[in-house]
């Protein structure tokens, strides 16, 4: 479970620039499912932005290729569908 809180006001919820508000939480419940699959239920809740709290359900199977790390940066606007030249950093943060 990966449960989120204190996002900042000015980022997205989604590819379709979706606004929230400091209310916004987000609970993730990861699962694996029938042997190589993976169920992920997002839930939604922010009072200030919905009217009620929502849901969605991916599953994902096992593919051929490696999985690679996604890295969330705040501000980062890359949302896997084009690259915006996410920044990089120079020396490691630790």
């Amino acid at each position: 479970m990966v449960d989120t809180i204190g996002i900042d006001r000015g980022t997205v919820l989604d590819a379709f620039r979706t606004p929230h508000t400091e209310k916004l939480h987000i609970v993730e419940r990861w699962h694996p499912i029938d042997g190589g699959k993976l169920e992920v239920t997002t839930t939604i809740d922010d009072p200030e932005s919905f009217y009620q709290p929502w849901s969605t359900v991916v599953r994902d199977e096992r593919g051929e290729e490696p999985f690679l790390e996604v890295i969330c940066a705040e501000s980062n606007l890359n949302f896997g569908l084009f690259d915006f030249h996410m920044p990089v950093a120079t020396k490691p943060d630790f």
